[in-house]
């Protein structure tokens, strides 16, 4: 996958902050990913032992970092052969070791075996017989791929391997004596139609016409041991809005306008540490199931991170991190307050845990001035446990994080940030190309003060969190919780199609439901809780969604989601409503 080409139903999990860096090596890489096709198109090639006909069948899903320990087996393999079959397979390699460099940069992986490799001949033959796998790869805990052949080691993968004092990591796919500049970027475009059902007696639907985009150019440069590294982001959006029967109002949202979204080095201090210092997007943990977000500006920051990697566990130090840029500016069209500053500090490790995945996060972020608000402070905090593994054919997704902190107006405490937050996800994968998932999550906290629950510890402190349950952006993750089941259905080789529903309800009755700016004015100054009512049905909602790699750089999505309210809306005022969003986002990427 290309440095900044995730796509936009993808959530940015990656605790590293180099432009390069954009997941964290323990997230899945899906299925339809080049590398599985990279690997096995060298296997063939390459006539690797045991692997002849490729290593990976078809749906096959395993992590980043297992995808890095086969490419370094690889790289070792085919570095001891006499001859090469095929100059496509070092062409492959070469992008795979590109795409996978943060990963195979904590395995502490040899970066000179890629010079012995570009040393190797060619097959005057270019035959694809007689060659022998002098040094044997990893097999994958699949059952078609895990069988055991004379010669080829195989381990588990759930293990990670992490060598001792190897070369320093980075890897380079020339020689830094010819200091390439590496360019790499993306167009997203996201037309949308929103529309909500009036009260009966008015006029057609109030909708919502949006069409939304965002380029980014990233350029990165290795200089003796340093990695340079720059993204401009443009980003933006227009369209109109229908707010009454008489006609439509231009939106006035301005977009974001050019931006310099990182600037920065990464310094190599040894063969564990790494030191990141510039401006930066700090992305910390999933807070979320749902991959809906289109993520039009990413939380930056201007941050000093230390990168430790020790024996079997790794993670990160946030040192100092200033808030560089918010987009409260855009997104409340508030012009006229002192700009609101803030600090971000924490850290965050992984290691292996119960065959699976475990990460511990602690972050505590200090704002002055918070909506632009003079005298006003916040300490805002959580942390948590993250675990990602296999319980027999399920695969299971775990979070456990709390939050706290509080508000003070000069030197007089608003309210306090106190609350929790759970989601567990399973899944399962069928032999026909099918899959399950079932999915609950719960966030409490923020119960009463003047922003409403808008400051959500959980969303608001990571560069890609969701602020809303759902796709259709009505309902925000405060006092919510839901529980959804799936399916999904790879149709072709490059197509899918998955199926999603979710029932939402209130966690807390006593408390009211916090609504995004997105649910119509209508409803929300109708809208009265009664904490006498002990109703906490807020609908349901059906996602439905398409997607389309028409290649690796191209990739389509189109997705439907229908909004049905509960009862809790009829019985505090408002009549029943509906709600429908369809948007299709479109990825180009190079």
């Amino acid at each position: 996958m290309k440095p900044f080409a995730v796509s936009a139903l993808l959530i940015l999990t990656g605790p590293f902050v180099s432009a390069s860096i954009k997941h964290h090596p323990f997230q899945n890489l899906p299925s339809w990913d080049h590398a599985y096709k990279a690997v096995n198109k060298i296997c063939q090639l390459e006539t690797v032992e045991g692997y002849e006909k490729g290593m990976f069948p078809e749906g096959t899903s395993i992590t980043r970092y297992q995808m890095a320990q086969i490419i370094e087996d690889l790289m070792q393999n085919l570095s001891t052969r006499a001859v090469l079959n095929s100059p496509e397979s070092l062409h492959l390699l070469q992008q795979q070791i590109k795409n996978f460099r943060a990963e195979l940069s904590l395995q502490g992986a040899d970066q000179g075996v890629m010079a012995k490799l570009e040393k190797i001949p060619l097959n005057p033959k270019s035959s694809l017989t007689e060659v022998v796998a002098q040094t044997p790869i990893v097999s994958t805990d699949n059952e078609e791929t895990s069988r055991q052949t004379p010669g080829v080691r195989s381990y588990d993968l759930t293990q990670p391997k992490i060598e001792k004092e190897k070369a320093p990591a980075g890897f380079v796919l020339r020689k830094d004596t010819e200091n390439p500049i590496e360019f790499s970027g993306e167009l997203r475009l996201r037309p949308s139609l929103r529309s909500v059902s009036r009260p009966p007696g008015n006029s057609g639907p109030e909708t919502h016409d949006v069409l939304e985009y965002r380029a980014r150019l990233g350029m990165e440069q290795k200089l003796d041991g340093v990695e340079w590294f720059m993204t401009l982001q443009q980003s933006g959006d227009f369209g109109e809005q229908n707010l009454n029967p008489t006609g439509f109002t231009q939106l006035t949202a301005p977009g974001s306008g050019l931006e310099l979204l990182h600037l920065g080095a990464r310094f190599e201090l040894n063969s564990r540490q790494n030191l990141v210092v510039g401006r930066q997007s700090l992305r910390i943990s999933k807070p979320f199931v749902w991959d809906s977000q289109f993520d039009q500006r990413s939380r930056t920051f201007d941050a000093i991170v230390l990168e430790d990697r020790l024996s079997k566990n790794f993670g990160n130090l946030f040192l100092v991190s200033r808030l560089a840029e918010d987009d409260i500016t855009q997104t409340f069209a508030l012009n006229n307050g002192p700009d609101q500053d803030g600090y971000l500090f924490g850290a965050s490790f992984f290691r292996p845990a119960f065959d699976g995945k475990a990460q511990l996060f602690w972050l505590l972020r200090d704002t002055e001035n918070p909506g632009m608000v003079a005298g006003l402070k916040e300490e805002l905090g959580s942390y948590g446990i993250a675990w990602d593994g296999k319980i027999k054919d399920l695969s299971l997704h775990l979070t456990l994080a709390r939050q706290y902190g509080d508000q003070v107006q000069s030197g007089i405490s608003q309210f306090q940030f106190d609350g929790d937050m759970q989601e567990i996800k399973l899944s399962h994968k069928f032999a026909n190309d099918w899959s399950a998932h079932t999915e609950f999550v719960r966030f409490s906290g923020e119960k009463s003060g003047i922003l409403d629950g808008r400051q959500n510890a959980f969303q608001k402190m990571y560069g890609s969190g969701h602020s809303y349950v759902g796709k259709t952006d009505l309902i925000d993750t405060s006092n919510v919780k839901s529980f959804g089941f799936g399916v999904q259905k790879h149709i072709k080789e490059n197509q899918s199609l998955s199926i999603v529903n979710h029932w939402i309800s209130l966690d807390s009755a006593s408390q009211p439901v916090v609504l995004r700016r997105e649910m119509p004015a209508y409803i929300r100054n109708t809208l009265v809780h009664s904490p006498l009512n002990q109703e906490t049905d807020l609908g349901q909602e059906l996602d439905v969604t398409w997607t389309f790699r028409r290649s690796e750089n191209l990739v389509f999505a189109l997705t439907h989601a229908w909004f049905r309210s509960g009862d809790y809306f009829s019985q505090n005022g408002v009549s029943d409503f509906d709600a429908r969003y369809t948007y299709l986002s479109t990825e180009i990427s190079f």
